[in-house]
């Protein structure tokens, strides 16, 4: 089977991956007030399975959730699940996230037999399914920055990607074998393999990932926080939720301010926004990172 990035992503996705701050998406025109030039900052696709996007993305959904941080403990749970199901969940992603009927095709094809399926669930049933609940040590927002970069991380990032042989169709990047200490290694791919290994992470369509539930369920999300707040006896402005600093792992900057922007020319900030160049076309909007 011959794997390529439309097949996994899908056509619109992928053409918006391809022109990630590129002109094809419009940008933003500046011009500096000392030397007077030019400055084009292209816009960027925003999908969540974009590496030059994770950054911002990790960044404004944390944000968005210290808003509705509470001065009360957290405990951070964990859930993992058998090791023996790996498989069977990697070949039926789309109908197990929409609880739908189980396949059996390719390496998992021996499990449509009922006694080889009872002997995998009695396999996975011999330790017992533990919820992993702590406290954390650091305050609340230390957990939502982990979970930020937990939660936004892609298939791979742009700093571990070397280089392209484009004649043997080769990738090589950079990767840490935890076996061996986190110690930092270099690996040479065939194309397609490195594809399909990145496809392995790429989520189904309409995928919602982050779920919330009870007062931080998305309908009622504003007005329970506020009444949590007043029962405490605190204002939202009392709470702590703006010292949430940026993931520090993220490689990819939040755009700042035009006023911080640096001329390259004359090497001052002061940048000064001439006008938003729309694309040539319409953009698709960008999928539901939540």
């Amino acid at each position: 089977m011959r794997w390529r990035w439309r097949d996994c992503l899908g056509e619109v996705e992928s053409a918006l991956l391809q022109v990630c701050r590129t002109p094809e998406l419009g940008g933003h025109l500046y011009q500096c007030p000392h030397c007077r030039a030019e400055h084009f900052v292209p816009h960027s696709c925003r999908n969540r399975h974009c590496p030059s996007c994770r950054g911002a993305n990790s960044v404004d959904w944390l944000d968005k959730q210290a808003e509705a941080l509470l001065p009360i403990p957290y405990f951070h749970l964990v859930f993992t699940l058998p090791h023996e199901l790996n498989a069977l969940i990697q070949y039926n992603q789309a109908a197990l996230y929409d609880r739908g009927e189980l396949q059996f095709g390719g390496c998992v094809e021996p499990l449509a037999s009922p006694a080889k399926f009872r002997r995998l669930v009695r396999q996975a049933c011999r330790q017992k399914w533990v919820v992993y609940a702590k406290r954390p040590f650091a305050a609340p927002e230390a957990v939502l920055g982990y979970l930020s970069r937990y939660t936004h991380r892609v298939g791979i990032t742009n700093r571990r990607l070397l280089s392209l042989d484009a004649e043997a169709r080769t990738v090589r990047f950079a990767y840490k074998d935890y076996a061996d200490d986190a110690r930092r290694m270099v690996m040479n791919l065939g194309l397609e393999e490195f594809v399909r290994r990145v496809c392995l992470h790429i989520l189904p369509p309409r995928f919602v990932k982050i779920r919330h539930y009870g007062i931080l369920s998305t309908r009622n999300r504003t007005r329970c926080v506020q009444q949590a707040r007043t029962a405490l006896g605190v204002r939202a402005e009392s709470n702590a939720t703006a010292a949430v600093a940026p993931p520090p792992e993220s490689t990819t900057p939040v755009e700042p301010p035009a006023s911080t922007f640096c001329c390259p020319h004359y090497q001052k900030p002061g940048l000064i926004l001439i006008r938003v160049v729309r694309p040539p076309r319409p953009p698709p909007p960008p999928d539901d990172t939540s």
